[in-house]
């Protein structure tokens, strides 16, 4: 049964979408299907070739709540900021073109956002066909950090794990277009800047869809690691002018950044690797830093770039050059999120899949 809040907060939900018609359907089904009704469902097509277009018509004419745009080409950054522009809810939630919402995600989320919370974040597992076939949480939620762990690429929550208050988003500002990938990195570490209040519910009501399938990203080439080096610059430009810049934080982002001068030199970009290294510096200006650079990664970051096209050589060069990073301690474990924890709760498993029986015809 729908039900609405009484406040009358409308709810802007922001869907990108590119040539995912297969799964696009059930995608906004399970947005329209949420028993909080006061919503508005806003689908930006960044230009498909196959039916998606026919399915947005026949949505926008079955139920007002639908509002379709159209863009070629630019990506999911763009297409957001255009839903952002356009949107009429005092709240916000973005969600992928392939991923589905539990039927009471926005009823839970709405009514625990208090005056006082600027965003509620939800727990999120991944599946491949449909929930409850391979049950991995995507994240965990502790009392460690979030900006910290943000920092070490160790992303807490997924995409359209939270919702927020538009108030609060529009002092973050928009998703950074430069981006080609790593723009949910870019804004949620961004959002953590801004020392948002967050409301953490430990009910799963997002799922994530693992899949080898179109991407809006139009190719892996875009994937390029100067993104990351960009969204960790636009951190440390935001912690430094709001006075947040923790010591942990601070080693976080270096040690990132020390990581992400290596990767960058296996891919010839010796301007982008030397920025890395020298934001680094600034960041977390210790003498193990300094040592870590000068003496060690400056060097073989160097020997990457000329060896690059000699394949064997490189690799022997990044193994010797992680040991390295390992020994002076610069080195991050392994992040396992989506792998944290298996849900064995057969009887919540369930009661999934009959929540969700309502999308499947």
């Amino acid at each position: 049964m729908a039900v609405s809040d009484a406040s009358g907060r409308k709810v802007s939900v922001i869907v990108p979408t590119y040539n995912r018609a297969k799964f696009l359907r059930v995608c906004l089904r399970s947005v329209l299907a949420q028993s909080y009704a006061d919503l508005e469902l806003i689908v930006i097509d960044d230009g498909s070739t196959d039916d998606t277009a026919a399915l947005l018509n026949e949505l926008a004419r079955s139920d007002p709540r639908v509002k379709v745009f159209h863009q070629n080409r630019k990506g999911a950054q763009v297409a957001r900021n255009l839903g952002l522009a356009e949107c009429k809810g005092d709240l916000v939630s973005f969600l992928d073109d392939d991923d589905l919402w539990h039927p009471n995600k926005l009823e839970h989320q709405v009514f625990a956002l208090h005056a006082e919370v600027d965003g509620v974040i939800c727990q999120t597992v991944w599946f491949r066909e449909w929930p409850g076939d391979h049950n991995f949480i995507f994240n965990s939620f502790d009392d460690r950090d979030f900006l910290a762990r943000f920092l070490r690429l160790d992303v807490v929550w997924q995409t359209a794990a939270p919702i927020w208050r538009k108030s609060f988003l529009s002092q973050v500002g928009k998703w950074d277009e430069r981006l080609t990938s790593g723009q949910d990195l870019d804004f949620h570490t961004r959002c953590l800047c801004y020392q948002p209040k967050l409301k953490v519910l430990p009910e799963v009501l997002n799922f994530f869809r693992e899949h080898e399938g179109v991407r809006i990203t139009k190719d892996r080439k875009e994937q390029h690691p100067g993104n990351t080096l960009i969204a960790m610059r636009n951190a440390y430009e935001l912690m430094k002018a709001r006075g947040i810049l923790t010591p942990e934080r601070g080693e976080a982002l270096a040690n990132t950044l020390m990581r992400q001068s290596r990767t960058l030199a296996f891919y010839g970009e010796r301007k982008l690797c030397d920025e890395s290294m020298r934001i680094a510096l600034d960041v977390h200006p210790s003498a193990a830093v300094r040592k870590a650079i000068r003496r060690y990664l400056w060097p073989m970051n160097r020997m990457i770039l000329q060896a690059r096209r000699l394949k064997s050589a490189a690799r022997a060069l990044r193994r010797a050059s992680q040991v390295t990073m390992q020994k002076l301690g610069h080195e991050e474990p392994r992040i396992t999120w989506w792998q944290t924890q298996g849900y064995t709760d057969e009887a919540t498993i369930a009661s999934w899949k009959s929540d969700l029986k309502v999308l499947e015809n």
